[in-house]
Formats: structure tokens, C-alpha cells, sequence
């Protein structure tokens, strides 16, 4: 069978320090699986590489709006459900992974600058890398509790490590491994954890650790207000990355609740957002609302996590039956810019 292309995302490659367009390539009864964008797939929109996320992203929409209308043409109603099914859930997957990394990333920084809140410039780097410092302070400044860092152009990248006093070690080429621990350093270092360990048990951590900073933003005024508005449009639950702001009434007001959502869990599928989250307990995580890849749509509901025992449930006829939505990541980078993390909090 004919391999289609149903959508697109884009990623840094941190070997070569450039963005380039992946593809979701449907073929057969085989799950669709992910591969750079080739010159030859479409041959009108050009593959290439990006030095901005800017222009991957552009490159990314303009692929997705392509891919779109071809799977518009796909006779077999079935199969043509079925990919578009895949497809949003390729997306939202993407989106929401992007939007976790900017949260954890934000807070890792802020708090990595209550520990270092000035690089140690000038860097005592390796005399052999003085070619490199202007490049090497330039991300301190950012990431000033970075442990190890990443610079140079093209195949020869190189990475130097913090040591214990301070200076820089000498530095190496960097293997693709290496790289991807310099780039993940910013958000692991922020929390105090290493860059180089097994990422999804690093951001499994974190997402622990980011509980209590949830909780803290609700008393930022600017989420406060955004909170206020999505209520008075009958949304008492506004979904936040791997969080859910609720809303209970009865003096309970608004709380934060975990989001269902690892690789293997419920609501990994696209997100139904016309549905409903039905709540007859009081467990705190959350499964959105989600359609399976067969086309069968799954209400939303809450329960409790498997260590945690069973969620007390609600008396009957007070249940709950709530409708949601979704924050965009551009508006809560804007507010994330009011957040300061400040010592003997979370």
C-alpha cells in the first residue's frame, strides 16, 4: 500500500544545532511512525534545514495544511477517520509535549537563578577555549546554574562540563548523546537534577516536584483573571499542560489537579473537545474527554492513581459534569513572564 503522509512536527537535531521537519508516514496496517522530511515527499514544498524554530514551524504548517486536504481526497471514509483521527493526535501530542518543556523550563530557570542569580563571568574556561567564550557567556547568561554546555557550528560541536569549584573542564566533541543532555541541561539543572539521566524519568520528577509551583501560580493575578473568564464562559475546567485548574463550588473554589497522560495512558488519543468531563469521585487526576483511533468517543471522568487506592466517590446527585478548555501556549508564556520563584516556596 501506498505510504501517505498525515502530518508533521518539527525538531532540533542538537548534533548539527539545526530544525528540521519531521513527517508521520501512514503505510498499511502498520502504526504510523516518525521520519525526517525527504526532498522527494513533497515535491512542491521543499525539504531543508531551519536555523530558527520560526521557520521549521512555518515549514511545519505549511506541511500539516497539505497533508490535510490530500487526507480530504481519501475515498475509503473508514481509513480516511482513521487518519485524521491520527493525525490530531500527533498534534496535540506535539503541542502539549511543547508546552510541558516551556512550563518546566520557565520554572527550572527561575529557580535555578534563586541558586545562581549571576553567571560567574567572566568563565574560567580551558585556555584552549577561549575561542569559544563569547558564545560559552552568552548561554551562561541565560542559564547561569547550567552544568554543561554545548557550542560550535556544524559536525565539530564540542561540550565542556561544570566542575565542583566553578571553572569549566576542557573541552571535547560532543556525541549525539552528550548533546542532547547540554540541551535538556537548562530544564534538569534548573530542578537539580541530571541532564544526562533517562529524560522521561527526569520530567517524571519534575512533574512532581511542579505541583506545588501550580498551586502557588493560581494566586497570580494575571491566571486569577483568566481563570474568572473562563468561568463566566461555563468552563470550570482549563486545561494546563500536565494540570488541570477546577473549579468546585461550596467554598472549595479552585484547585490543581494531575492530567492524565504518559505515553501509555487513557486520554493518549485525540482529544474530543466537545465532550465532557463526568466526575463522580473526588480523585485528582483528570482523563480529558478523548476519541480512540476507531472512531469511539470516550467521555471524560476523574479517579485516583494506582498507589493511591480509590477516590472517595461523590454523594449521589452531586455529581459533576463539567466542560473545559485549553490554554494556549502563547498566552501562558505572557503570564509565566509575571512568575518569580522565591526561596521557601515548592
Amino acid at each position: 500500500m501506498t505510504s501517505r503522509y498525515i502530518s508533521a512536527r518539527t525538531e532540533l537535531d542538537p548534533y548539527y544545532n539545526f530544525w528540521f521537519v519531521q513527517v508521520l508516514v501512514a503505510k498499511g496496517g502498520s502504526p504510523p511512525s516518525w521520519r525526517r522530511h525527504h526532498p522527494n515527499d513533497t515535491p512542491n514544498i521543499p525539504a531543508r534545514a531551519f536555523s530558527t524554530r520560526e521557520e521549521a514551524q512555518a515549514r511545519e504548517h505549511e506541511l500539516n495544511a497539505f497533508f490535510d486536504q490530500e487526507l480530504a481526497n481519501e475515498p475509503d471514509a473508514e481509513r480516511r477517520l482513521s487518519l485524521q483521527l491520527r493525525a490530531q493526535k500527533a498534534r496535540q501530542s506535539h503541542q502539549r509535549l511543547q508546552q510541558e518543556e516551556e512550563l518546566m523550563l520557565a520554572i527550572g530557570r527561575a529557580r535555578g537563578l534563586s541558586e545562581t542569580p549571576v553567571a560567574m563571568l567572566p568563565a574560567r574556561l580551558h585556555p584552549d577555549d577561549e575561542t569559544y567564550r563569547i558564545e560559552i557567556e552568552t548561554a551562561l547568561t541565560q542559564h547561569p546554574y547550567i552544568r554543561s554546555i554545548a557550542f560550535g557550528d556544524g559536525r565539530r560541536r564540542r561540550m565542556a562540563i561544570r566542575r565542583d569549584g566553578g571553572s569549566w573542564s576542557k573541552s571535547f566533541l560532543a556525541s549525539r548523546k552528550g548533546l542532547r543532555g547540554a540541551r535538556r541541561a537548562p530544564i534538569a539543572n534548573g530542578f537539580g537534577l541530571n541532564e544526562f539521566d533517562h529524560y522521561g524519568r527526569t520530567k517524571a520528577a519534575i512533574r512532581q516536584m511542579l505541583l506545588p509551583e501550580a498551586s502557588r501560580i493560581l494566586t497570580m493575578r494575571g491566571v486569577q483573571q483568566l481563570l474568572a473568564d473562563a468561568l463566566t464562559r461555563g468552563k470550570p475546567a482549563v486545561v494546563w499542560g500536565s494540570y488541570v485548574f477546577w473549579y468546585e463550588q461550596g467554598g472549595i473554589g479552585w484547585q490543581v489537579k494531575e492530567r492524565s497522560g504518559s505515553a501509555d495512558s487513557e486520554d493518549d488519543e485525540a482529544i474530543w473537545f466537545e465532550g465532557k468531563i463526568h466526575s463522580a469521585n473526588f480523585g485528582r487526576i483528570v482523563v480529558l474527554p478523548y476519541i480512540k483511533s476507531n472512531g469511539e468517543r470516550v467521555r471524560g471522568h476523574t479517579k485516583n492513581a494506582p498507589h493511591d487506592g480509590p477516590a472517595k466517590p461523590r454523594a449521589p446527585g452531586e455529581e459533576l459534569v463539567l466542560e473545559f478548555e485549553q490554554l494556549d501556549g502563547d498566552l501562558m508564556r505572557r503570564l509565566l513572564g509575571e512568575f518569580r520563584y522565591e526561596k521557601g516556596f515548592g
